[in-house]
C-alpha cells in the first residue's frame, strides 16, 4: 500500500492515462468505405490464412471491419456474396505471385545449366539479361509446370514486377 496520497493519486492517474483512447474523426465517400471494406476483408482473409498455416486458432474479424460493414449496412447474404468474391481475388493474386516467382526461377536454373562452365565468366548484368529473356519466353511453359487446369495458356498480361524488382536489387 503507498504511504503517502501523493503517491496513491500518482498511481491512479497513471493507470488512468494507460486506458486513454485517442480518436480521429475521418470521412469518407460511401465508394470509399467500400473500397475500405474490400481492403479490410482482404486483410483479414490473409491473416486467418496464415493463422490456418501455421495450425493457430481461426481470428475474429475485427472490429473496425464490423464497424464498417454497419456502416455500409451490409446484409449478411451480401456480405458473405462479398467475403467469397474478395477471397476468389486474394487466391488469385497468391497463384500469380507465386506462378511468377516460380517461372523466374525455373528461367534462372535453366539459363544457369545452359551456360554450365561460361556461368563464372558472365557478368551478373548479362546473367540477368539471360535469364529475363528465358522468363519472357518460357514463362507459359513454366507455368504449365504448375499449372492445375488441362490445357497450357495461350496468352499472358506482362507484369511489371519483374523488372522493378530487377532494378531494386
Amino acid at each position: 500500500m503507498p504511504s503517502s496520497p501523493l503517491l496513491l493519486h500518482r498511481i491512479i492517474r497513471a493507470s488512468i492515462n494507460r486506458m486513454d483512447t485517442q480518436f480521429a474523426f475521418l470521412s469518407f465517400s460511401k465508394n470509399e468505405l467500400i473500397e475500405l471494406h474490400r481492403a479490410l476483408l482482404a486483410r483479414f482473409i490473409m491473416e486467418d490464412s496464415l493463422r490456418k498455416e501455421h495450425a493457430l486458432e481461426p481470428i475474429d474479424p475485427s472490429p473496425l471491419l464490423t464497424r464498417v460493414e454497419q456502416l455500409l449496412q451490409i446484409p449478411d447474404r451480401t456480405s458473405h456474396a462479398i467475403f467469397e468474391q474478395v477471397d476468389e481475388e486474394v487466391w488469385q493474386h497468391s497463384w500469380f505471385a507465386f506462378t511468377d516467382e516460380w517461372a523466374w526461377f525455373r528461367a534462372r536454373q535453366d539459363v544457369r545449366k545452359k551456360l554450365g562452365s561460361e556461368l563464372a565468366n558472365t557478368s551478373p548484368k548479362d546473367l540477368e539479361a539471360l535469364i529475363d529473356h528465358r522468363y519472357d519466353e518460357w514463362f507459359d511453359r513454366y507455368v504449365h509446370e504448375l499449372d492445375m487446369n488441362d490445357k497450357p495458356t495461350t496468352e499472358r498480361k506482362k507484369k511489371p514486377s519483374r523488372q522493378i524488382r530487377n532494378s531494386s536489387s
